[in-house]
């Protein structure tokens, strides 16, 4: 699971894995090269975790005499040689497992040198392992750093399993591929059997290969107003190239919902604008100027599709030893929009026509792009419900009414996720927990699978997992654990200053050495606070958090009191209390506590009451400072008149942690 992955990485390679993959420029080769076709037995039982993810380890020494090896049997065109040195060198890769950008270069070396002497096959057995050695050795769904290596090896195994004749089993990857993405069923439609793909919400069909062309990579919005792509490649994909002939065609799909009402967009407007932004994206600062090009444009295929506004252009690059045409199609049918950007070099301009066409040809798109809402657009009910407070169950309640009839018009992740949220809670809310759970998972599987947060709302991904957890734990469902886990991890932060153990259900700080359970009471961890030491906790209940600070060192009642008066003073100020407080105004409440090293020590209450003008409600002040372990804890929080019931819930919180030592009282 993807949480086994994320437990074994430290903060650092968790941070670069998710926002740090680089490409290979186009014009740049990788820096060593190359694999092999049949893995050594041997090799195979002794590296059965080989996925080239470990970004430390090195490429092997003999490897780089190899590859000069290489270098003149591929000057003397030595197919047998050149096959030679790429099973030897497999073998080793194999067995040392370099990291994946070393690893890419080596396998780019050695199938061009296999390519260059037509053995098309070896270098599709070279990608078809190296693809195998990650699917059997990492987690689906892939993320981050190895979900690049494995689209990257994809598509250069699908490339390469064309000139090989090898469509049948370039067939069976690209479903494997697409399986792998967790598509959302409401989208698509996946028919391995018959070759094909439905975007069945744009009620486009298309092809997983023809004519040698095939499906290298698919991103599917999770938005409504969001841009869906497919990608095609005709003998590469502009970085892994079977010859220069090469083509890549990237279609676009686009809804574009009007904000409010239904109207319908002027074709002859749009295609206007597209044209001079087109013109206006040429005019800026590129490495390779382009210019719109009017006689390529008019040799330029159709797309073959009626009744629809669509336009087409050619730019070809100004200055470049190998010149790459860039030709763009937009097409407007009702509310969707697709543009289709394909590349290819200009001496391969009428071999690239025509392949286009063919491809074209295999798409279809029904004559008339479905409209997906009713009487209001989704993004005005959205809208409408991010507008509500939810600050009571009156509000929760209108707001899962509207959720339950919005629910059937929902077709994108984002809205099903915000959706289901909202019935989930509202359902915690009112203690249906089989309901609220059905709901709550669902979202939480749709935020998680499709990268969604709807960040500083109450029903946002946290929010989610947060009362998801509490569920697991009342219902006594195993995945407890991990869904605090996710909450506690969601900022990224814990592996700087904790450990987190989820066997046991604890969180270590490892500067006090002190330790917490993931659920005291009727609370459960939550996130880390900013302040060393600090973790909140939240009761879900009453959707109200606290804050618990742990050191090393206990303070007196004589330093308890001013640090209280402090805080109260500064909350007091902000409310417009213009009578400072005193310690008379102070409420001090103790109780005798079990200690770990047999002293004789105190958990202290602290509580102080004043009226806010600003928010027109009484505020009570809560501060407990109590020995914990070897260490002391304290807490300080503020109740609103309308949480009170949250205050006998601290009381418990707290002896939960320092239990009475009943024998002194």
């Amino acid at each position: 699971m993807l949480l086994d992955y994320v437990r074994s990485l430290s903060f650092i390679t968790l941070f670069i894995i998710c926002i740090w993959s680089p490409a290979v420029s186009a014009n740049e080769a990788p820096t060593i090269a190359r694999i092999s076709s049949q893995p050594a037995a041997n090799s195979e039982q002794s590296n059965k975790a080989c996925n080239f993810s470990d970004e430390s380890t090195r490429m092997p020494l003999p490897i780089e005499e190899l590859l000069i090896k290489l270098d003149d049997a591929k000057k003397k065109n030595d197919g047998a040689a050149i096959r030679q040195i790429t099973s030897q060198t497999w073998d080793i890769l194999h067995s040392q497992c370099p990291n994946f950008y070393e690893t890419n270069a080596v396998i780019w070396k050695l199938t061009k040198a296999l390519n260059s002497t037509s053995q098309y096959e070896q270098a599709f057995e070279i990608n078809k392992q190296t693809l195998k050695l990650i699917e059997t050795n990492a987690s689906f769904p892939l993320r981050g750093y190895l979900s690049h290596i494995y689209n990257r090896f994809f598509q250069n195994t699908v490339i390469q399993a064309i000139p090989a004749k090898k469509q049948d089993e370039a067939l069976l990857l690209i479903g494997k591929y697409l399986s792998s993405k967790t598509l959302p069923p409401d989208l698509w439609k996946i028919d391995t059997a018959n070759n094909q793909i439905d975007y069945q919400i744009a009620q486009i069909t298309a092809p997983m290969l023809t004519n040698e062309w095939v499906l290298g990579e698919l991103v599917s919005t999770s938005k409504r107003d969001g841009t869906t792509t497919i990608s095609y490649f005709y003998q590469g994909n502009g970085l892994y190239n079977i010859s220069d002939d090469y083509i890549t065609a990237q279609f676009a799909i686009r809804y574009q919902e009007p904000g409010t009402t239904k109207d319908e967009w002027p074709p002859e407007q749009m295609k206007t604008q597209a044209i001079n932004m087109r013109e206006q994206s040429l005019k800026k600062t590129q490495p390779y100027p382009e210019i719109l090009d009017p006689e390529l444009t008019a040799r330029l295929p159709d797309f073959p599709v009626m009744q629809t506004a669509q336009i087409k252009y050619a730019a070809k690059q100004l200055k470049s030893d190998n010149q790459t045409i860039t030709s763009v199609w937009e097409i407007w049918r009702g509310h969707w929009h697709m543009k289709i950007e394909a590349k290819f070099l200009a001496a391969n301009e009428k071999n690239a026509t025509a392949r286009l066409s063919t491809l074209f040809n295999a798409i279809q798109w029904q004559e008339t792009g479905p409209e997906l809402y009713s009487e209001q657009t989704m993004q005005t009910r959205l809208d409408a419900l991010a507008k509500i407070s939810y600050q009571s169950l009156t509000e929760w309640n209108h707001a899962a009414e509207v959720a339950q009839q919005t629910l059937p018009e929902a077709k994108f992740p984002q809205e099903q996720a915000i959706l289901n949220a909202i019935i989930g809670i509202n359902a915690y809310k009112k203690n249906r927990l089989n309901d609220a759970w059905t709901s709550l998972k669902h979202a939480e599987q749709l935020y998680r699978n499709t990268y969604l947060n709807e960040k500083e709302k109450p029903y946002d991904y946290k929010q989610v997992v947060s009362y998801l957890a509490d569920v697991a734990h009342r219902l006594k469902k195993t995945e407890y654990a991990d869904l605090i886990l996710r909450t506690l991890i969601f900022k990224g932060t814990y592996a700087t200053c904790c450990n987190i153990d989820v066997n046991q259900q604890t969180v270590t700080f490892k500067g006090t050495k002190l330790s917490y359970p993931f659920r005291v009471a009727e609370f459960n961890a939550s996130t880390f606070s900013y302040i060393q030491g600090g973790l909140f906790y939240i009761l879900p209940q009453y959707d109200y958090s606290i804050e618990l600070l742990s050191g090393p060192d206990s303070y007196s009642e004589l330093y308890q009191q001013p640090i209280v008066i402090g805080q109260a003073g500064k909350l007091q100020s902000k409310d417009n209390l213009k009578v400072p407080l005193s310690p008379k105004n102070l409420h001090k409440s103790t109780y005798p506590v079990i200690s770990l090293a047999g002293e004789k020590q105190n958990a202290t209450k602290w509580s102080t009451t004043w009226y806010s003008d600003s928010d027109k409600t009484e505020k009570t002040l809560i501060a407990w400072f109590f020995p914990y372990q070897k260490g002391q804890s304290t807490i300080i929080t503020t109740v609103n008149k309308k949480d009170y019931a949250v205050l006998p819930q601290l009381d418990v919180f707290v002896k939960n942690l320092a239990p009475p030592d009943n024998k002194k009282q």
